[in-house]
């Protein structure tokens, strides 16, 4: 063994006869059932070949440090040559991105990264699985990004399905088109401006209009009751409680997340009935930003959840 493996992949016809095997040397056969999974196994090792932070999901790996160690990024990103050719795989460098987060108005100095000897371009936001992420923390592209595909797939919806079968545009829009509006919301939702929340909810309405197919110009007909009577809850709370969701997964370590590393746990004072006791100290903010970052934003509204809210309900025990 070198460090690579050989696979040997069969054709099979419609009549159910296989050919004769052909080795593959590189890469994982497309279309092959375990192919994930064994390129992730050809992939774990990566990490261990950088002193940086690394994050992988599949041919997605993203490489970090804090600012102040340019110089172990630049070298993790020759190591990272090595690694590539150790296993017989090639980075693009012409898809790869350099991206600088900073809440600071002045950047100071911006280094430069290289890969293969090309220079990697500087960029102010990244599309990372499906999410713009800015390097001023902001959610100004996101936002922007889901307002246009969801308008897209509100069009789509309108002129595929006819306004007399308003069931199945409603059941579009729960299956096609709000999925759009709330994809990773637990990531941006508490960062959210109030202009940014409005255009989100401002596509729901207009979904609702075109389920009950009420023209643009009517202006007398209460959008509001058209989304009541369509038993559509508000987007804010959809997202409020997908995010205490994933607050309730860190919780109860039904994720890797170790909630502990942001927050600590406090047992309220007894006396106060209506409060559980599976609270966390909310510390003290001293930004705006901070105060509605995901763990302190969503802290409070755990904390304030009634006594006996399912939430709060464990895992079941396995028996």
């Amino acid at each position: 063994m070198t460090g690579k493996f050989c696979l040997s992949e069969y054709v099979l016809d419609a009549c159910g006869h296989s050919s004769t095997s052909c080795a593959v040397f590189s890469g994982v056969p497309q279309g092959l059932v375990v192919g994930p999974v064994l390129f992730l196994i050809y992939i774990n090792d990566l990490p261990d070949a950088v002193k940086s932070e690394v994050r992988l999901f599949a041919d997605d790996p993203v490489i970090y440090n804090t600012v102040g160690n340019q110089q172990q990024l630049q070298q993790d990103l020759n190591a990272l040559e090595k690694w590539e050719k150790d296993w017989g795989m090639e980075f693009n460098p012409t898809k790869c991105e350099h991206l600088r987060f900073s809440r600071k108005r002045t950047k100071g100095i911006d280094n430069t990264f290289t890969l293969h000897n090309i220079t990697m371009p500087k960029t102010t936001y990244v599309n990372y699985l499906g999410v713009k992420v800015e390097g001023s923390l902001g959610w100004n592209e996101n936002t922007s990004y889901i307002n246009s595909k969801a308008s897209s797939r509100l069009g789509y919806i309108r002129r595929t399905i006819p306004p007399t079968l308003p069931h199945l545009r409603d059941k579009a829009f729960k299956q096609l088109l709000r999925p759009t509006l709330e994809y990773a919301c637990t990531v941006w939702d508490a960062s959210l401006t109030t202009t940014q929340a409005q255009s989100l909810e401002a596509i729901q309405r207009r979904s609702a209009r075109m389920v009950h197919n009420i023209r643009r110009t009517d202006h007398t007909t209460s959008t509001t009751q058209l989304i009541a009577d369509l038993e559509w809850d508000k987007l804010k709370n959809r997202r409020e409680h997908r995010r205490l969701g994933m607050f309730r997964a860190m919780h109860f370590n039904e994720v890797s997340t170790n909630i502990t590393d942001y927050l600590a746990p406090h047992n309220p004072t007894l006396g106060f009935s209506r409060r559980h006791n599976q609270q966390y100290l909310v510390p003290h903010c001293r930004t705006k930003f901070h105060q509605n970052s995901f763990f302190i934003s969503t802290a409070k509204l755990w904390n304030g959840l009634p006594t006996g809210c399912s939430l709060l309900e464990g895992p079941p025990v396995a028996g």
